[in-house]
This record gives C-alpha cells, structure tokens and sequence, in this order.
C-alpha cells in the first residue's frame, strides 16, 4: 500500500479522501470532476465528487458555472486556513515514504515526574 493510502485510511479514514484534497492543495487553476477523477487515478467520478462536495461544505472549494445543475461540476479553490491541513498532511505522506519512517521514534518524557509515576499509571496501595 502506498504512504498517501496508509495515511489517508489512518487519518482521514478514507484512502480516497486524502488523495483527492492533496490533488486539489496542488491545482492554481479551475479544474471539473472528471479532471480530479483523473487527477487521482480513481475511475468512479461520482465518488470523487463526493469528496469534492465536502471540500465545497468546508468552503476549501467553491463550485462556479453551473453549480445548481445536476452532472459534473466545476470547482475553484478559496483561499482557507484548511489548506494548511492539506500542507501537513503532505508533509506527514512524505515522511512515511521516507525509508527512515520504520524506525521508532525516539520518546521524550516532558512530564518531569519520575518513570511510572504520570498520570493514568495506577499504583497499587493494597499491600
């Protein structure tokens, strides 16, 4: 499974989901359904364009042309704070792809307490 898939499914609980919002994080011009349906090698345009109507629900995209007709829409990106989801996101794809990504992250303890004695360990105080 590619790195885009593993994190769309694990973050964003659908692999499509994320490919479609990194597709349109990177599109600078008006593009249509079946563009983004390409876009994403996904071959049913119906369900990229349920991912695309919630970017539209979001306010990420906005529809233009004919967005009361039924069919195949139009769509241009608004400027939103959302995209920077998408940046991270990116960001995150990257570095699963990176060989180094197996390996397990080093853990920092910033609590200060002593091990074992955080919050959410429980001591047993029968004895």
């Amino acid at each position: 499974m590619q790195p885009v898939d593993v994190v769309g499914e694990l973050l964003f609980g659908r692999r499509l989901r994320l490919r479609v919002l990194l597709w349109v994080a990177e599109q600078d011009h008006p593009f249509n359904q079946s563009e983004a349906a390409r876009g994403v090698g996904y071959s049913s345009s119906g369900e990229v364009a349920k991912e695309l109507e919630r970017l539209v629900q979001l306010q990420m995209l906005r529809k233009y042309g004919r967005p009361t007709r039924v069919g195949p829409q139009n769509y241009v990106r608004t400027d939103h704070v959302g995209w920077e989801v998408a940046a991270a996101a990116r960001t995150m794809v990257d570095a699963t792809a990176d060989p180094h990504a197996g390996e397990a992250p080093e853990v920092v303890d910033v609590t200060g307490l002593p091990r074992g004695t955080g919050r959410g360990v429980r001591h047993d105080t029968s004895t």
